[in-house]
């Protein structure tokens, strides 16, 4: 699925960008980025709230059912006002010359709710989603390639990416009889899950106003065109982010089980390693970005988007900060039932973001956005460490961390002779991420990184037992 991840935007998004132009781009990206606050409001904090919920009753069939069906009433009726909210924006005309865009992408609200998600990853049934997904995404390439072929075609083009993140949903909502029997039954006990549910959403609430504001203001001030700009660098990003993010969705489900099962020592292992690999990934990831932005924008978009390049490389750092609260937000803050402390943190980010965007947009538009997206995300960051202090010590957690981000200063050099000796932009980019890779986990293995260290150990004992029973 990660990789699927990663390969479907690749693909999709610099045929993509080059057919339709940046203006094209900017309308799905600005339509997108709308739809997103309509989801959100359709999804509440479901599926945060039933991952960590429902782990509890997994093991039975009946008690899971009730919940499942429980959680799933309220997402439908919440699915359906939004809709009614929806329709009545579009009638009144609030979204001129966007309609259908915006109806086309109004859909994907719909599969999320069909989709029950949370049912696979509470069962933890990530080689059913991983398969699902991949099979999903390579019909919507084919269409990609067969329906968007000129500037005209931008519905077809928002059509494709609503099938590939969730054509899925009539499968999933059919395979889920396997593990529960789902009914629309108004009578069962909705009210105990609202309190925790409208919480978990007001954290992201805040959040998507952070993700998202920047795009949608704009997209309003300043148009397609801008926002183009923008998507290409955010999408950039959204690959990167959604790759090392996986980690933290597989292993919440499973740090739920164990913190609510009072296993400690497993809940802390699972966390310590859960945040030591996204750190491993995402500092070099940052440095790579900004080095190879300009390239990766060239053969990404083209020379038409290259205006974006300063914004990407301020989201890069962003990255960073991003991976940590998401990793402290559903590794640390929702097993302990500290969403409450979540949705504050975020919802400071959110503010700042707001009056950082309206300051620093109409002065230095997309490099303006980017900068308001860095500093909301620091502040959720340095919260987050303030309010989870007494649980955790962060001084030991981060105690290697000078040994990442010295093993990452390696890609400045790599990369800069990459540029130096390889004119072309496919070969440039390949050796600079493979010769990187290579030195950054040697020099990682010189420092003696723990957990470099451990999996180096642990794979070359199992090569030499391959070997002495061959």
């Amino acid at each position: 699925k990660s990789a699927m991840s990663v390969l479907f935007p690749l693909i999709s998004f610099p045929y993509a960008s080059r057919i339709l132009g940046v203006e094209g781009i900017g309308n799905v990206q600005y339509c997108t980025s709308i739809i997103s606050y309509y989801a959100l409001f359709a999804a509440l904090g479901i599926g945060t709230y039933a991952i960590r919920e429902g782990v509890k009753f997994r093991d039975d069939r009946y008690k899971f059912s009730k919940f499942a069906s429980e959680i799933l009433v309220i997402n439908s009726v919440s699915t359906l006002i939004v809709y009614f909210v929806l329709a009545g924006g579009i009638l009144g005309h609030f979204f001129v010359g966007h309609e259908p865009v915006m109806i086309v992408c109004s859909l994907s609200i719909l599969c999320t709710t069909i989709s029950i998600e949370w049912i696979y990853q509470i069962r933890e049934e990530y080689v059913y989603i991983s398969i699902r997904t991949i099979i999903v995404q390579i019909v919507a390439l084919i269409f990609l390639f067969l329906l968007v072929r000129n500037q005209e075609n931008v519905v077809e083009y928002a059509a494709v990416i609503t099938f590939a993140s969730g054509g899925y949903c009539l499968f999933n909502f059919i395979y889920a009889r396997k593990y529960v029997d789902l009914r629309l039954d108004f009578n069962l006990e909705l009210k105990k899950h609202l309190k925790a549910v409208i919480v978990i959403f007001g954290n992201n609430v805040a959040s998507s106003i952070y993700l998202h504001l920047d795009t949608v203001m704009l997209g309003f001030y300043y148009g397609d065109y801008e926002v183009g700009l923008y998507s290409v660098a955010m999408n950039i990003m959204a690959i990167m982010r959604g790759i090392i993010n996986s980690i933290s969705a597989v292993v919440m489900p499973r740090l739920s089980y164990y913190y609510e099962t009072d296993q400690k020592d497993k809940y802390l292992m699972l966390l310590r390693k859960g945040i030591h690999v996204d750190m491993l990934f995402s500092i070099p990831c940052m440095v790579g970005i900004i080095c190879l932005s300009r390239s990766i924008i060239l053969l990404f978009s083209g020379p038409a988007y290259l205006d974006a390049v300063t914004a990407c490389r301020i989201l890069a750092i962003n990255l960073v900060f991003a991976t940590l609260d998401n990793v402290m937000y559903c590794q640390i803050l929702i097993p302990h039932h500290l969403e409450k402390q979540g949705c504050i943190g975020t919802g400071l980010g959110a503010v700042l973001n707001l009056l950082l965007n309206s300051l620093l947009i109409p002065q230095f538009l997309r490099e303006g956005a980017a900068v308001a997206s860095l500093l909301a995300e620091l502040i959720v960051f340095i919260f987050f460490l303030y309010q989870l202090r007494k649980l955790f010590s962060f001084k030991k957690l981060f105690s290697e961390t000078y040994k990442l981000i010295i093993s990452a200063l390696s890609i400045v050099v790599i990369v800069w002779c990459a540029e130096m000796l390889i004119s072309n932009l496919i070969l440039q980019i390949f050796f600079s991420v493979v010769i990187s890779a290579v030195i950054y986990f040697g020099i990682l293995l010189l420092l003696r990184y723990r957990l470099v260290e451990e999996e180096f150990y642990q794979v070359r004992g199992k090569l030499i037992k391959m070997f002495k029973r061959n």
